[in-house]
């Protein structure tokens, strides 16, 4: 017991010199575009098409690396999900197969601070974007998709106070997309590939283990003099 407890101090230690942070937040996808070529089968022949989607929201769990230490790099995780629903499909308002899709996304951010103040920092950085998409609709139809994206970002975070702070940050992506959709009743499936692009907004609530902008006060060694002379 004794040997694991060293194991976690020795973890955690180098985390708790920091100005790390694990929260909570909200992703808001306004409005996004994709544009797919589906292969052609024996059934069917190739075809192109593009989709616009409405906004939508979600829910994240973050961890950062520097909420608020006056460093210059940071790394920020985050694991959302959010649900989609399809506005429309080749300029024409969807009717068919306008289901509501699942989107789970792990967000890679690399952060450098361009303001570094006690109460503020501000970040600009890419971003890489894995998500995987499910949809599933009416008569056995579905459709799933992996999606890769990289992306500019810009973020802000505000010191509440020693163990909170709030943020906010941006980001317009670019991804490649590939994925199959069919109809499980009709034992048909078909393969595409394509584009997709958008912009996200996200909300953060963030707890800190310390206050890592100012650092820890010097401990000073106790004075050795001899009082007797």
């Amino acid at each position: 017991m004794k040997h694991l407890k060293k194991i976690l101090l020795m973890l955690l230690l180098p985390l708790s010199l920091q100005a790390v942070g694990f929260g909570v937040y909200v992703p808001f996808n306004f409005e996004e575009k994709s544009s797919v070529n589906y292969e052609s089968t024996y059934y069917e022949k190739g075809y192109s098409q593009n989709r616009s989607y409405k906004p939508s929201a979600g829910f994240g769990l973050v961890f950062d690396t520097n909420i608020q230490k006056d460093k210059l790099f940071n790394y920020r995780l985050g694991l959302e999900t959010l649900n989609r629903m399809v506005k429309d499909i080749n300029n024409t308002s969807c009717t068919n197969n306008c289901n509501q899709s699942t989107r789970v996304n792990i967000v890679n951010t690399f952060g450098f601070g361009i303001v570094r103040s006690q109460n503020i920092r501000v970040w600009i950085g890419p971003r890489i974007n894995v998500a995987y998409h499910i949809e599933r609709g009416n008569n056995e139809y579905h459709r799933s998709e992996l999606e890769f994206g990289v992306a500019p970002a810009m973020g802000i975070n505000i010191d509440l106070d020693k163990t909170v702070s709030l943020g906010l940050d941006l980001d317009y992506r670019a991804a490649a997309i590939t994925g199959s959709s069919g109809d499980s009743n009709y034992y048909s499936s078909i393969n595409y590939n394509g584009s997709t692009q958008g912009a996200t907004a996200r909300f953060y609530l963030i707890f800190k283990l310390r206050d890592g902008f100012t650092p820890p006060p010097k401990k000073i060694a106790p004075s050795i003099e001899d009082d007797s002379l």
